[in-house]
């Protein structure tokens, strides 16, 4: 979704009153809301490959990934499950061992 309507809760008034206003989020284009932390993320589609910014890739601090359909790219997550396909320089390509892009044999 890359808008939502949300309702946030205004400063306490005196006692247990309580204000809320309703407002519209618009996440711009390539970015969706993300609802469990309350921000806008950029929507993963790392190009028909399975989204590796899993929980438990993030739990892990694992954030850089080998991408599936070309040993030149790399997928680089963020803590929200937002996933950015990388191009590796001209005349390197991706190592899962090292996490980096590094000199094409």
């Amino acid at each position: 979704v890359s808008s939502v309507r949300r309702r946030r809760a205004l400063k306490e008034g005196h006692g247990t009153e309580r204000s809320y206003i309703d407002d519209e989020v618009d996440c711009g284009p390539g970015a969706v809301w993300n609802e469990e932390h309350k921000v806008c993320a950029h929507a993963c589609d790392p190009e028909g490959c399975v989204n590796p910014c899993t929980d438990a890739a993030i739990a892990e601090g694992e954030f850089y990934h080998p991408f599936c359909q070309s040993e030149y790219k790399f997928v680089q997550c963020d803590e929200f499950h937002g996933c950015f396909v990388m191009p590796c320089a001209p005349g390197t390509k991706w190592s899962q061992a090292e996490l980096t892009c590094v000199q094409d044999d």
